[in-house]
């Protein structure tokens, strides 16, 4: 919207806050010079003629801009409507959590592996570090011990940096980390509250997803040490992990588990067929 008060400004309309004031009626159109018009005649048409073409751009920016509001307040609508049909029914509203879980994980094996890249820096630096100091007392010129001796405290305070960096990190994934854990006890709640589930097969069905989540969430994306690519890889499998190991579960429950390897993958299907067709509905009505 930001961008459409800017553009409408830039074509001489006036703008109020979040307002876009209408330029008025178009001005009277001069018509034709007439033949015999003698010079202070024509400066008249000239000035009646800058004004008609000032006031119809005007008109027209005010048009632009009318439409742009328009289509961005209908791709708002759109958005919202879907995002009610997916919430409007109780069962797709456990799909919030995976979704945010998935965000989670990503931002967790992120900040793993950026924590790993500092440790390995760290340990490079103080190596290095050791190996300048220990090459000290075979300088015999004072410049150049001076120097070594300078070069290794930057050396030592690039390693000290990158050992906060890992802290940090490290510190960053555990927050990540817990957070997945509440909302795994988040999910759980919800099955117990809202959907009417027995609490022991919530709670296990829910700690199997968890598990299986964060399981193959580490092992996939360990395999791919890709920085944001790899991560989102990992936390994908990780959702479609949880998700096949709650539908197992519950089977057991409900099915007598005759057909819990099945009914896993249907589940899967199921929930990944309602996200990608959310998805796909969502970017086709914004774009």
């Amino acid at each position: 919207m930001e961008e459409v008060r800017l553009e409408a400004a830039g074509a001489g309309l006036t703008v109020t806050g979040q307002l876009i004031e209408h330029p008025g009626p178009p001005a009277l159109d001069p018509g034709p010079l007439p033949a015999d018009a003698d010079s202070s005649a024509i400066a008249e048409h000239d000035r009646l003629t800058e004004a008609y073409d000032a006031q119809n751009r005007k008109i027209d920016a005010f048009t632009r801009a009318a439409g742009h509001v328009s289509e961005i307040r209908s791709k708002e609508a759109n958005a919202a409507s879907a995002w009610s049909n997916l919430v409007g029914d109780k069962q797709n509203r456990t799909l919030g959590f995976t979704a945010v879980g998935f965000g989670l994980d990503t931002a967790q094996g992120e900040a793993k592996l950026r924590g790993r890249k500092h440790l390995a820096r760290a340990h490079e630096l103080s190596g290095l570090a050791k190996t300048m100091r220990s090459a000290r007392p075979s300088l015999t010129n004072l410049d150049e011990r001076l120097a070594l001796s300078r070069a290794t405290r930057a050396i030592i305070g690039d390693a000290a940096d990158a050992q906060k960096a890992w802290r940090s990190s490290t510190r960053l994934g555990q927050t990540m980390g817990r957070a997945g854990g509440a909302l795994a006890v988040g999910g759980i709640a919800y099955d117990i509250a809202v959907l009417d589930r027995p609490w022991h097969q919530a709670v296990i069905s829910g700690g199997a997803g968890f598990g299986a989540s964060v399981a193959a969430g580490a092992l996939v994306g360990t395999a791919f040490p890709v920085p944001v690519v790899g991560t989102a890889i990992g936390a994908a499998a990780g959702a479609a992990a949880g998700i096949y190991a709650s539908g197992v579960v519950d089977d057991l429950f409900d099915g007598g588990g005759r057909g819990a390897f099945k009914a896993g993958l249907d589940t899967l299907k199921h929930d990944g067929d309602l996200l990608g067709n959310v998805a796909l509905s969502t970017w086709k009505k914004l774009f």
